[in-house]
């Protein structure tokens, strides 16, 4: 935002500048064509790239000229414990562990209402209010021509002899009306004439007026005083915009001026002068600039300048063309890209690790890489956040699960931050904060925690997740925790698989295991069938309270290989967490652009249940037979199926 601000209050003072030193030397019409890129520059929010032509390098310079850059500082020294898990720990973790996780948040924050989320609010507020006086000025104009207007009987078609229709023989709806203090073009995208009794009164002024507002529409100043508008609407509050309006709409009539003598004929050049200083009205009003109508009010200075452009003829020199071309070429290229990012060595070594946090050497390894991972993608995402370098501001021991499908897990809470360069163009949102010193939470303050496994005393990290809303222990942190887990790719566990069900604490999968169902799981079967098949043998469908399971002889004897499970229970989920009951919402947060949509389901068996569509799934990176059928009946999910086809795949 800052960017915009300063590249188009850049470009408006440049082209001003040019306007006063150049207005007597080069025509009219180039100089109402300088005000296109400004009114570009307003309206695009954005720059094209990187160039060291940019002013955006200068302000860049300045701003690092005021801040000292922290890396690695000598006050603030870089703490690498690398002690293992000792017995003094792991009693400092059981007392921890008794508290759910909760943990001294330290330091608190200050006022989340930063100046520039009130200068951010002002601005929309304002913009809303100017908007609507736009809409309003020009919706009552429109009401008064619309009451007072009379159909103008004579044809354009008429003056076929006449220079004016040289203009492409641009033919718009003319009126006449008593409403107005002058002639004007109005109307959008499709503009009418407006004339005055006056202007009506001789052929001769009527010609002339309407070559005027057929100049322009040539030049699509309807068009243009509309964009003009928005300009003021958007940026109600620069200053330099309004000056940029007024000098805008000026060039505009003087544009007007010169084409309309071209057309008309040099020897009607003082004919035209005079029409002109009859017809237009001295006044400057704020609606003026709001309205869109091209109407012949001006002020006096602005009068005469007119006045004396006709009488004068002012001439164009050539080099002076030249000249404004390159230098309005070359203003662009300052003031349409950005700042050009430079990468010194001091910029790679990053990352910083405040006093006191004590923590086993494995874990503070591994949150160092995660926040380091975490910085530059926030730098790629948010680059003009100025983003140089990250701290990890607090790392403490949460809560450990002592037996999480089979797995103990320890869970550590971290809370990191970022430096920016460029702190006035950070937009808060959310948990977001910004200290004194300009370090950035760019999420919720120590809601980032690192999931890791313990095996004996080491500690392998396996992701990090974000958590707001809940804590380590809770239902609700344990759901989403699996759900992270499951998408782990090479997650070393034997209960791990996509193609599975959580049941009785732990998970049945398609897979083989050693002894005769239930295999320890609390299953109290209902009813069973028995089969052999080509090539299988000893096939059994067991039906239980709440699913179904299909196994039969594995190749070894004594083991048994499941190869069906489907259930229509809101009590079994998958390994993402999904359920029968959930809605199809849920099902594609969960399994994302995998998930193939499908009106039939070939199957083999009666589906679980009656089904409108199904979604399959079963990508192509697991290279197996597995796939999950999730049955959808009015957007819910009323049943899963999951298969191994052993010979086959569906949703391919």
């Amino acid at each position: 935002m800052i960017e915009w601000i300063i590249t188009s209050s850049g470009l408006i003072v440049a082209i001003i500048l040019l306007r006063f030193l150049f207005r007597k030397k080069i025509s009219r019409r180039l100089q109402y064509a300088l005000w296109i890129p400004v009114l570009l520059r307003l309206l695009l929010p954005f720059t094209f790239g990187e160039s060291a032509l940019s002013i955006m390098n200068w302000t860049e310079l300045q701003k690092s000229n005021a801040i000292t850059h922290i890396s690695n500082p000598s006050n603030m020294p870089e703490y690498l414990p690398g002690q293992p898990l000792n017995d003094a720990t792991h009693a400092q973790n059981e007392t921890r562990t008794q508290t759910n996780g909760k943990i001294d948040t330290g330091k608190t924050l200050g006022p989340t209402f930063t100046i520039g989320k009130v200068l951010s609010v002002a601005w929309m507020l304002g913009s809303c209010v100017i908007g609507l006086l736009f809409i309003g000025v020009n919706t009552a104009f429109y009401m008064k021509l619309r009451r007072s207007r009379k159909p103008y009987l004579a044809s354009l078609s008429e003056m076929k002899d006449t220079e004016v229709n040289y203009i492409n023989n641009c033919r718009r709806p003319l009126y006449v009306t008593e409403e107005i203090i002058s002639p004007c073009l109005f109307g959008f995208p499709y503009p009418s004439i407006y004339l005055t009794p006056k202007a009506v009164s001789t052929e001769v002024k009527t010609e002339y007026i309407i070559t005027h507002e057929l100049c322009h529409l040539k030049n699509g100043d309807h068009m243009w005083s509309v964009l003009r508008g928005i300009c003021l609407v958007i940026w109600w509050w620069n200053p330099l915009v309004w000056i940029s309006a007024v000098l805008s709409q000026i060039d505009s009539e003087l544009a007007c001026d010169e084409a309309s003598i071209k057309h008309i004929g040099e020897n009607s050049r003082f004919s035209y002068g005079r029409t002109l200083i009859d017809m237009i009205a001295v006044r400057r009003t704020i609606g003026g600039l709001m309205g869109t109508a091209t109407t012949m009010v001006s002020g006096k200075q602005n009068m005469k300048e007119r006045i004396n452009m006709i009488v004068k003829k002012p001439k164009t020199y050539i080099s002076a063309v030249i000249a404004v071309l390159i230098i309005t070429i070359i203003c662009v290229g300052c003031t349409f890209t950005g700042a050009e990012k430079h990468v010194s060595p001091d910029d790679t070594e990053t990352g910083i690790v405040m006093e006191g946090v004590d923590v086993p050497g494995d874990v503070l390894e591994a949150a160092k890489l995660e926040v380091e991972q975490l910085f530059k993608i926030y730098c790629e995402d948010y680059p003009h956040y100025g983003y140089v370098d990250w701290r990890i501001e607090n790392l403490n021991y949460s809560y450990t699960y002592e037996d999480l499908d089979g797995m103990r897990l320890v869970i550590y809470q971290m809370n990191y931050e970022l430096l920016s360069k460029s702190p006035e163009n950070v937009v808060l949102a959310g948990g977001m904060y910004i200290t004194e010193d300009n370090w950035v939470m760019p999420n919720y303050r120590n809601c980032t925690y690192l999931i890791f496994r313990q095996d004996g005393d080491t500690l392998k990290f396996l992701n990090s997740m974000m958590e707001n809303d809940c804590t380590p222990g809770t239902e609700l942190f344990t759901d989403d925790l699996r759900r992270i887990l499951s998408r782990i790719e090479n997650y070393e566990h034997s209960s791990f698989s996509e193609y599975s069900v959580f049941v009785d604490g732990k998970y049945l999968v398609l897979g083989v295991y050693d002894g005769d169902f239930p295999w320890g799981y609390s299953l109290t079967e209902i009813s069973r069938e028995k089969w052999d098949s080509d090539g299988f043998r000893n096939i059994n469908k067991v039906i239980c309270d709440d699913l179904i399971v299909t196994y039969m002889q594995a190749s070894e004897e004594g083991r048994w290989s499941v190869t069906y499970i489907a259930t229509t229970s809101p009590k079994i989920m998958t390994y993402r967490g999904i359920t029968c009951g959930m809605s199809e919402t849920e099902l594609k947060n969960a399994y994302g652009d995998d998930l193939v949509y499908s009106e039939m389901y070939a199957d083999d068996n009666n589906p679980v249940a009656e089904y409108d569509y199904v979604y399959g799934y079963a990508p192509a990176r697991d290279n197996t037979c597995n796939h999950i059928a999730f049955l959808i009946k009015d957007g819910v999910i009323c049943g899963i199926e999951i298969k191994n086809l052993i010979d086959g795949r569906l949703f391919q």
